[in-house]
């Protein structure tokens, strides 16, 4: 006899403090931030590090309203020809921490895209191995001075190491990348490209609307791409017949995940305990009705 275990309920746990979300803002300051930008072909009031300040002021007040109930952490680094962790890992900061931090923002030297990207994947490493779904959003005018067009091209050839920062993209389910452009200028092909190489990834361009609007939209993906490791161990009349590593993800509507079992005839009870790791790991145990048919 077989039975199914469906588990949906992941938009009921996202007020539980043992689950976790790590923002990474990776943010370009090289000299070309301070040129001004334009959309859709019209010059636009603001230079592209303005537009790259507001663009992070936002997103740092969107997740701040979020970690109100929910555990999220956030982290800064500003990367030109060097990269460096300006913010965090840790509590989303004020939002005049998050002022000051974004008037140190300043454009000068040349940019290294791959360099910023290593760093930001250091950083994911450790959140992710504490069980947290990590989006990395990068805010760039997209032009390398490091042939990185080159480097994406090998990378998609086949022919790039193992320990590259396009490699280190791939490496986390809970990892998700977003690319976003900050002006019309930026290198489209080069972001999307690299949005694409991540495991999960997401490509996102300045409009009309200004880059509050844009924010605004990325934060709802971001809510929509959430995901946490559960263990699952499935118990038959107090033999385990199931264990299993699945990754959940918190969305509306859910996306159930279904593990099938198989059930010995005559069985009296069955428990599904699901096990949700992290900074805290808490047990939570479910008897499940037997239908009077050969499913369950």
């Amino acid at each position: 006899m077989l039975g199914c275990v469906e588990l949906n309920n992941a938009p009921n746990l996202s007020m539980d403090k043992s689950y976790g979300l790590s923002i990474i803002v990776v943010a370009d300051v090289s000299g070309s931030m301070v040129q001004p930008g334009s959309i859709k072909g019209q010059l636009i009031t603001t230079s592209r590090i303005e537009n790259l300040r507001g663009g992070v002021l936002r997103l740092g007040e969107l997740v701040r309203q979020y970690s109100g109930t929910t555990d999220a952490d956030f982290t800064l680094i500003s990367f030109n020809t060097n990269a460096r962790i300006l913010q965090g890992p840790g509590p989303v900061p004020s939002a005049e921490k998050m002022i000051q931090l974004c008037a140190n923002l300043r454009p000068e030297g040349c940019t290294d895209i791959g360099k910023a990207l290593r760093l930001a994947c250091e950083v994911s490493d450790q959140r992710v191995m504490l069980g947290r779904s990590v989006h990395i959003v990068l805010f760039t005018d997209g032009e390398d001075s490091v042939n990185l067009p080159e480097r994406v091209h090998r990378f998609n050839a086949g022919n790039d190491c193992p320990e590259s920062a396009l490699c280190a993209l791939k490496a986390y389910p809970l990892q998700t990348l977003h690319c976003v452009a900050i002006c019309a200028e930026a290198d489209t092909a080069l972001l999307d490209s690299i949005a694409k190489i991540a495991r999960r990834g997401t490509f996102q361009m300045v409009s009309e609307t200004g880059i509050a609007a844009l924010m605004g939209s990325l934060w709802g993906l971001v809510l929509e791409m959430v995901d946490y490791n559960v263990v699952v161990q499935i118990v038959v009349d107090n033999k385990e017949v199931v264990e299993k590593e699945v990754i959940l993800r918190l969305c509306t509507p859910p996306m159930p995940c279904r593990i099938p079992f198989e059930v010995v005839a005559g069985a009296a009870e069955i428990h599904v305990e699901v096990i949700f790791t992290g900074d805290v790991t808490k047990h939570v145990n479910m008897a499940l009705p037997r239908a009077a048919e050969p499913g369950i």
